[in-house]
């Protein structure tokens, strides 16, 4: 998208002329995310939140972006030092809360990364379930990707719950 193109260049020639340019490092990193360039975006938004760590849609968005990456530490660690600044956000504390009760189910699981998806179960005796699912999910990836003529460029976490782990996450 041109718009889009020319945007990423006027934020990058705002952040060269002025390092501390938090609404610059802003711009960038959300122009970036809806380009889908996601380690981009987690950069630009990092800056930004360093330079203006009580920014609401900064702090969310970065978050989000970790957690999506299957950061989680780092997701937990923007919210708080945003939550330290700015108490009693409800966004941002609905958002750490769930993070938080996500990590507690998900602390024992294993992982297994196959180059598109990043698979996450629970436990080693479910690994040849994790085996078949990775595969399924590969095949999907080729002819979903085929049919709709795009593949996304990060890698897609997937998590496998069992039916009480879902129920509280």
């Amino acid at each position: 998208n041109q718009e889009m193109d020319e945007a990423l260049l006027h934020f990058e020639r705002a952040v060269e002329a002025k390092e501390e340019n938090v609404e610059a490092w802003k711009g960038l990193g959300f122009v970036h995310l809806q380009l889908k360039e996601t380690p981009e975006a987690v950069r630009a938004l990092e800056r930004a939140h360093d330079l203006a760590p009580g920014d609401a849609d900064v702090a969310i968005a970065l978050s989000r972006l970790m957690d999506q990456s299957d950061d989680l530490q780092g997701a937990e660690s923007v919210l708080s030092s945003f939550l330290t600044r700015q108490p009693g956000n409800p966004e941002a504390t609905k958002l750490l809360a769930r993070m938080k009760r996500d990590a507690t189910v998900e602390e024992n699981f294993q992982s297994s990364d196959t180059g598109h998806f990043r698979l996450k179960f629970d436990g080693a005796e479910n690994a040849s379930v994790g085996a078949l699912v990775s595969a399924i999910l590969e095949e999907a990836w080729a002819q979903v990707g085929a049919d709709f003529h795009y593949y996304p460029p990060d890698a897609v976490v997937v998590i496998l719950y069992a039916r009480d782990d879902f129920r509280k996450v």
